[in-house]
């Protein structure tokens, strides 16, 4: 029995990791993708931002 547990053990600890490995290098493509998506939507808001105050001061 002992020795039937002992793979078990292994196969589990090596899936561990590799899950470990694989999460840890989505999250890190997560962040490379994200950090550039996050900067253009904060400069399209901040552009469309001052567009309407623009447009808003220039009606009254």
């Amino acid at each position: 029995m002992a020795k039937k547990h002992v793979p078990n053990v292994e196969t589990s600890r090596q899936f561990m990791s590799d899950t470990y490995l694989i999460v840890t290098a989505a999250t890190t493509i997560a962040l490379m993708f994200a950090k550039p998506l996050v900067g253009t939507s904060s400069v399209y808001l901040y552009t469309n931002l001052s567009e309407q105050y623009h447009f808003i001061m220039s009606q009254e």
